[in-house]
């Protein structure tokens, strides 16, 4: 009976020790007889963890945007290679020559597509500037718990950097990709002529008709470049097909003109014979177009020029 109860008594003792030695242990999911310091390095760890759990959430976040900013990329690349295409086989089809400007207006439309393709990446711009708050929130949050250890902090410190890196540069690539859009007031106006006129011209030149049409008629009013300034208002409606208006703008264009080889004069010729021909005024058609093949033989539209008086002559 004596060595039963040594027995269970040694028993005890060693139980006894193997607890003590556990007691203060972190990494034991049921921690005990921790000191005032372990408890709270305890209590920071978790507070760690929930905001690793809600970075992980933010970062899903940016991904999924990221990939919808790649899906976006792609449709866009897609349309400037069918763009591109189109425009190679409309140099090449000579047969369709008596159609060329209407294709042409079709290509225009297909650009401006694209330009609105481009706008669409603006979309995520919000969400961006969302996830940025919440960020800067995380930080807040960080440098308030200035008990935490230094060797968490620094790692959490470091983690967060990192996704405010990843927005910035998804930032920085949405405000390159997304399209430009014009100026609705009239802060341009503070700007020299000189300048208005380089931007309305750069305006044209990307489709954005609306916002050059208000700059080259500001431009009208002042009385800078009439010529020049006249052509392109002209220009502007006839790509919009407003044929009647274009060769007003033509018509007062030529009043202004000093010299009788400016590097538009062609295009303005063959665009006022087609906007007869559009109108119906076959007769004034065929002269601009004849005028075009006798006084510039060299303009590289004195061919499609000939093709259009054939075609007239054919309908007589």
């Amino acid at each position: 009976m004596k060595k039963i109860v040594l027995s269970f008594l040694l028993s005890l003792s060693v139980w006894g020790e193997v607890s003590a030695f556990e007691a203060g242990d972190l990494d034991n999911p049921h921690p005990y007889g921790l000191t005032k310091d372990e408890k709270y390095i305890l209590k920071n760890r978790e507070s760690i963890k929930q905001l690793k759990q809600i970075i992980d959430k933010q970062t899903q976040l940016i991904k999924s945007q990221q990939k919808d900013i790649e899906t976006l990329k792609l449709n866009y690349i897609k349309y400037k290679e069918n763009y591109n295409e189109l425009a190679q086989k409309v140099s090449g089809i000579n047969s369709l020559l008596p159609s060329l400007e209407d294709i042409s207006l079709k290509v225009k439309n297909l650009e401006n597509e694209l330009n609105k393709t481009k706008e669409e990446l603006n979309i995520s711009k919000s969400n961006i500037e969302i996830l940025s708050k919440q960020l800067n929130d995380l930080k807040i949050v960080v440098s308030q718990n200035s008990n935490l250890q230094q060797k968490n902090n620094a790692q959490l410190i470091n983690l967060i950097e990192k996704m405010a890196n990843k927005i910035d540069k998804l930032s920085s690539n949405l405000k390159k990709v997304s399209s430009t859009n014009a100026n609705t007031t009239n802060s341009f106006k503070k700007l020299s002529k000189s300048k208005i006129f380089a931007l309305a011209l750069k305006e044209y030149r990307k489709y954005k008709f609306s916002s050059a049409y208000e700059k080259f008629y500001y431009l009208y009013e002042k009385k800078y470049r009439l010529a020049e300034t006249l052509f392109y208002l002209g220009e502007i409606k006839y790509k919009r097909a407003h044929y009647k208006d274009a060769l007003s703008f033509y018509k007062q264009s030529v009043k202004y003109l000093k010299n009788k080889n400016n590097y538009f004069i062609d295009d303005l010729l063959y665009h006022t014979g087609y906007s007869y021909e559009k109108l119906g005024n076959l007769e004034f058609a065929k002269k601009s177009y004849e005028k075009l093949i006798n006084d510039y033989p060299n303009s590289n539209l004195v061919k499609y020029a000939k093709k259009r008086v054939k075609n007239l002559e054919k309908t007589k």
